[in-house]
């Protein structure tokens, strides 16, 4: 696969999430910025205060069991643009038991353009089993909390400032625009490829974040037991390519 374009002065910003000690789940956003490239030492302050946000923020909406592991920050300027990670550590603070690896919050991104297709999302390894309500949805309690705990941890994070580098908006960035087919000379059958945009990645503001009121589902994630007998508790989860738009490219 080739690599995708660059995305100048926006940053790719990837959560790494820790449920019992397992760390694959992962969520991916993206910031612009304003002001000077971070260096890589910068970045990794940027991680640091991405961290702190979480904690302050987000940490109450995630099971005692689990948390944020590690923040990835990427600057998408250039190949060589830089890069740096923090260990956080942080403990979620919410207690009750854990749910399926599979369930999450799922949190929908709103931007002023209209397209057909995917929009702007981010599935959240939080809640606990008695944050389901009588039905399957999500408990209000629990919703209202994450419409005010997620977009206050967008907005400081939208604050940050190290050195000469601020970072502006949650933004979402579209690498692709439409497809082509392609059929296999042997199997005879077709498929569609995504096409790159001829003009560059199309980036949007994230006016806002709305948390879905029904439980989504992130079926990579689940634990499989060698046995066959099933998915484990929500111990972690596999990696997912969630993120605030399409794809990104990622050096990590």
């Amino acid at each position: 696969m080739p690599a995708l374009p660059d995305v100048p002065q926006v940053l790719s910003v990837v959560l790494h999430y820790n449920d019992n000690a397992d760390v694959n789940a992962i969520t991916r956003q993206y910031f612009s910025y304003v002001g000077s490239a971070p260096s890589p030492a910068q970045c990794v302050t940027i991680a640091e205060d991405i961290g702190a946000a979480w904690g302050t923020h987000l940490a109450a909406l995630f099971g005692e069991g689990g948390g944020l592991a590690k923040v990835q920050v990427t600057d998408l300027t250039s190949p060589t643009s830089g890069q740096g990670e923090y260990a956080s550590n942080i403990a979620g603070t919410r207690s009750g038991s854990i749910l399926p690896n599979a369930v999450a919050l799922l949190m929908n991104g709103q931007i002023a353009r209209r397209y057909r297709g995917g929009k702007p999302r981010q599935y959240l390894p939080a809640g606990v089993a008695s944050d389901i309500a009588t039905g399957g949805a999500w408990a209000a309690e629990f919703t209202t909390a994450a419409a005010t705990d997620y977009p206050a941890f967008i907005s400081e994070v939208e604050g940050i400032v190290v050195g000469a580098t601020t970072l502006d908006e949650s933004v979402n960035v579209s690498y692709y625009e439409g497809f082509v087919s392609s059929q296999n000379p042997v199997t005879l059958r077709w498929r569609t490829i995504p096409k790159v945009r001829p003009g560059g990645p199309q980036v949007d503001q994230i006016t806002s974040w709305i948390p879905n009121g029904k439980p989504a589902s992130q079926r990579r994630r689940n634990l499989h037991k060698s046995c066959g007998s099933g998915a484990s508790e929500r111990q972690s989860g596999g990696p997912s390519p969630r993120s605030a738009g399409p794809s990104t490219r990622s050096t990590w």
